[in-house]
């Protein structure tokens, strides 16, 4: 009985034991791994070669293939692009969104600033054509409106909330 119980007690000691060491070592592991992108980087050359031994000359992390492959420059005939990166551990400093723009592409910022300020504008007439409306829904909702404007805010509430 008694060799019984002390197999069950050293079993449960040594697979207690195996399981915190094999969670420490994972753990370890991932913390120890670059898992996430920091920074991007794109190095143009005249072969792919070229633009990988820039990256790696200046501390980057080459990613596979040619971001120009099969489409022609109209500023230089054979120009390959090739994307780097910089890894890091650190989850705050991973990129999670990027957006890019052909910067040939006939944009400029001032047609982009003229855009924003339309659009703030347009935003504005709506807001203050709209808070009106809200105020009236929030009135009529708390019951300070007549009775029919009551049931109409909360058939609106329910409405909206499905």
């Amino acid at each position: 009985m008694k060799k019984k119980l002390f197999t069950k007690l050293i079993s449960a000691m040594m697979a207690s034991t195996m399981m915190f060491t094999a969670t420490f070592d994972l753990t370890a592991a991932a913390a120890a791994k670059d898992a996430y992108v920091s920074e991007v980087f794109i190095a143009y050359g005249s072969t792919v070669e070229e633009a990988k031994k820039w990256l790696t000359d200046n501390g980057w992390e080459p990613v596979e293939g040619d971001l120009q492959a099969g489409k022609t420059s109209a500023y230089a005939e054979d120009v390959v692009a090739v994307m780097g990166i910089k890894r890091t551990s650190n989850p705050d400093e991973a990129i999670t969104d990027m957006a890019v723009m052909n910067m040939y592409g006939d944009y400029s910022f001032d047609d982009y600033d003229a855009l924003v300020a339309e659009k703030k504008a347009d935003i504005n007439e709506f807001l203050y054509s709209f808070v009106p409306v809200l105020n009236e829904y929030r009135k009529n909702y708390n019951g300070e409106g007549s009775e029919g404007g009551k049931k109409r805010a909360q058939y609106a509430h329910d409405l909206l909330n499905k």
